[in-house]
């Protein structure tokens, strides 16, 4: 789920059956959040985003997104990240970029937990992720 973190609504979201590595989705993510009449300018996102090819490639060549912030998920074992990208991402920078504002997003995720249930209730095989959707829709409307 993409969430703005000024307005706190979300841009959009990709759901999937069963447990997927983040990179999977943030194609279509990416895609969804940025065809609106919000375009943001920075993207911070957690480790599970964290490949050269996503700082560099689709945020910024295909996408136009200025500035990624991501925590990289390994770094070699002399502490160093490989890639142009990636080896921006210190301490020090991610600090200066507000990394620290993902707490807005993951408060967010939360809360939509919190007030519509952690559970899904629908049976057929096509509802559950529909059921999904809705449950983002319903507490964005509700906040």
């Amino acid at each position: 789920m993409a969430v703005l973190t000024t307005s706190l609504l979300p841009l959009g979201a990709v759901l999937d059956w069963g447990p997927n590595n983040d990179k999977c989705h943030v194609w279509p993510l990416l895609e969804q959040s940025l065809s609106g009449q919000e375009k943001p300018s920075k993207l911070y996102a957690d480790e599970g985003y964290d490949a050269e090819w996503v700082h560099g490639v689709l945020c910024r060549e295909e996408f136009g997104i200025a500035s990624t912030v991501i925590k990289p998920a390994r770094c070699a074992a002399d502490g160093s990240c490989r890639g142009e990208y990636r080896c921006q991402m210190s301490e020090d920078y991610l600090k200066k970029q507000g990394y620290g504002l993902r707490w807005k997003i993951e408060s967010y995720r939360s809360a939509l937990k919190r007030t519509t249930g952690s559970t899904l209730s629908a049976r057929k095989p096509a509802n559950p992720l529909k059921e999904a959707v809705f449950k983002v829709l319903a507490y964005a409307l509700n906040r």
